[in-house]
C-alpha cells in the first residue's frame, strides 16, 4: 500500500441495536378583586413622587435632576452616571455611547428604543450604538429592547479599548441587517432575551475579529443568499469572534443556513434550523450544538466542515440532501471532524470528498473511540 497523500477526514458511529449514530466526520371573586385594588391603591399612595413622576417626567438621573424626554438625559449624563425610568419609554431614534459608560436603572418600567432610519451611517440606522471605552448596564426590573433598520446594538471597538452592552432583546428591521454585531476586540453583548433579524438577508447575531457576543434567548432571522462571497446565517462568527447562543437558532430565508462559523467558534445550546443548511464550519472553525440540526433543501446539508475545523452535535441531524458533508482541497487543507451523538436522516447520509458513504459503509476501531463506527476517506 502507498503512502497516503492526505486524509480529508472521518467518520465514527456508535454502536446500537438501533444503530443510533455517533458521527466523527474529524442542552371568592369580588373580594379578591377588591383586595387587589386595595393593594394597587395603598402601593401607590405610598410611592415615592420620583417613581410616579412629576409634570410628564419620564426619567432621572440619580443624584441630578427629572427629564421629560429620555433625549435630555442622554445629552447631560456623564461617565458612570444612571439613569432611572420613572415610566415606560419608547424612545423613537438611535442611541448612541461613545468612550463613556451608563447605567440605565429600569425600576420595573420598559425602555424601547426602535431607530426608524433608513439611510445614513451604520451609526445612524442603529439602536443602540458603542464605540471606545464605554458600557451600558442594566439594573431593576423591566427591559430595555433595541431595535434599529441596520442593526439593533451594534459594539465597535478598535486600538485596545474595550466597550461592553446589555440588552433585553435586539431586532434589525432592514434588509442585511443584524440584531447583534461584535466586532473588536473586547466589544461585548449580551442580549438576555432573544435576537430577531426580519428582513431580506437579515442576521440575529454576529461576532467578529475577537468579539463576543452571548444571546440567552433564541435567534431568528431570515438570513437569505447563502452563496459565495455573500454568505448569510442566523449566527456568524469570524476571525476568532465567538457567539454563545444558550437556546434555539432559527434560519427562514431562502438557501440561508443556521450557524456559520469562519475561523471563529460558535455554541448553541438548543436546536439549530436552516433552508440550505444547519451547520457550517471552515478554516479552523468549532461549532458545538447541545440539540438538533435541520435543514429543508434538497440540494442542502445538515452539518459541513472545511479545512481543520471541528462540529459537534449532541442530537439528531436531518437533511433534505446530505446528512454531514467533509470537504477539502487535497494537501492544502486539513482534516475536519463532525461529531453526531443521534440519527442522521437524510436522502444522502454522508459525503467525505467526492464519495457519498452509506449506512453500512464504516470500520470499528476500538483504539480510536471504543465502540464507534468509523468512516475514513483517503485521497
Amino acid at each position: 500500500m502507498g503512502t497516503i497523500a492526505h486524509v480529508i477526514g472521518f467518520i465514527k458511529m456508535k454502536e446500537s441495536e438501533e444503530c443510533f449514530v455517533k458521527t466523527v466526520l474529524r442542552k371568592t371573586v369580588l373580594r379578591k378583586a377588591l383586595s387587589v385594588l386595595l393593594a394597587l391603591c395603598l402601593c401607590t399612595a405610598l410611592m415615592p413622587f420620583s417613581v410616579l413622576g412629576e409634570g410628564g417626567d419620564v426619567c432621572e438621573i440619580v443624584g441630578g435632576g427629572t427629564f421629560t424626554t429620555l433625549g435630555e438625559a442622554l445629552d447631560v449624563v456623564q461617565d458612570g452616571g444612571t439613569i432611572r425610568l420613572l415610566d415606560n419609554i419608547n424612545y423613537s431614534s438611535g442611541i448612541v455611547i461613545k468612550d463613556k459608560s451608563i447605567t440605565f436603572k429600569l425600576n420595573g418600567y420598559n425602555l424601547n428604543v426602535d431607530n426608524p432610519l433608513t439611510e445614513g451611517s451604520y451609526e445612524e440606522r442603529t439602536g443602540l450604538y458603542m464605540e471606545g471605552n464605554a458600557a451600558v448596564g442594566l439594573e431593576g426590573e423591566g427591559e430595555f429592547n433595541v431595535k434599529g433598520n441596520k442593526y439593533g446594538v451594534f459594539v465597535y471597538v478598535e486600538g485596545g479599548a474595550a466597550a461592553a452592552a446589555t440588552v433585553t432583546n435586539a431586532a434589525a428591521a432592514g434588509n442585511d441587517g443584524c440584531a447583534a454585531n461584535a466586532y473588536g476586540e473586547n466589544a461585548v453583548i449580551t442580549v438576555k432575551g432573544n435576537a430577531t433579524a426580519t428582513g431580506i438577508g437579515g442576521i440575529g447575531a454576529t461576532a467578529s475579529s475577537l468579539g463576543l457576543i452571548t444571546v440567552k434567548g433564541n435567534v431568528i432571522a431570515t438570513a437569505d443568499h447563502f452563496s459565495g462571497e455573500n454568505d448569510r446565517a442566523a449566527v456568524t462568527a469570524w476571525d476568532d469572534g465567538e457567539v454563545i447562543v444558550e437556546g434555539n437558532v432559527t434560519a427562514t430565508g431562502t438557501k440561508s443556513i443556521g450557524v456559520l462559523a469562519a475561523g471563529s467558534g460558535v455554541t448553541v445550546g438548543g436546536d439549530v434550523t436552516g433552508v440550505l443548511g444547519g451547520a457550517y464550519a471552515t478554516a479552523s472553525a468549532g461549532i458545538e450544538i447541545a440539540g438538533n440540526v435541520c435543514s429543508t433543501d434538497a440540494s442542502g446539508f445538515g452539518v459541513q466542515a472545511i479545512d481543520n475545523c471541528s462540529i459537534d452535535v449532541g442530537g439528531n441531524v436531518q437533511s433534505g440532501g446530505t446528512g454531514a458533508v467533509l470537504t477539502g482541497v487535497p494537501e492544502l487543507d486539513s482534516p475536519s471532524e463532525i461529531t453526531i451523538d443521534g440519527v442522521i436522516t437524510a436522502p444522502d447520509y454522508i459525503q467525505i470528498g467526492e464519495s457519498t458513504l452509506d449506512v453500512d459503509d464504516y470500520v470499528l476501531d476500538s483504539d480510536l473511540m471504543p465502540g464507534y463506527r468509523i468512516r475514513i476517506k483517503y485521497i
